[in-house]
């Protein structure tokens, strides 16, 4: 649960110094609120079965992946 947020809230804090640096931050800005989301869905529900937690984590390292690999197809894109 707190992995999920905490490493949200460096994503976006790292988008948002990127900012100046790149274009198309956007994409780790979205990967960090995915995270921050999946954490709090975590914490509102501890009493789910692991079924659940597991599928939601799975959902999410799928969504985490594409917002990645989007935002490394971007920044290759500028060279």
């Amino acid at each position: 649960m707190a992995w999920a947020i905490i490493t949200g809230i460096f994503e976006l804090i790292a988008a948002l110094r990127l900012r100046q640096a790149i274009q198309g931050e956007f994409w780790l800005a979205l990967a960090g609120v995915v995270s921050i989301i999946l954490g709090i869905v975590l914490f509102l529900e501890p009493a789910a079965g692991m079924v659940v937690i597991g599928t939601i984590v799975g959902i999410y390292a799928i969504l985490f992946g594409i917002l990645l690999l989007a935002l490394g197809f971007w920044l290759r894109g500028m060279a």
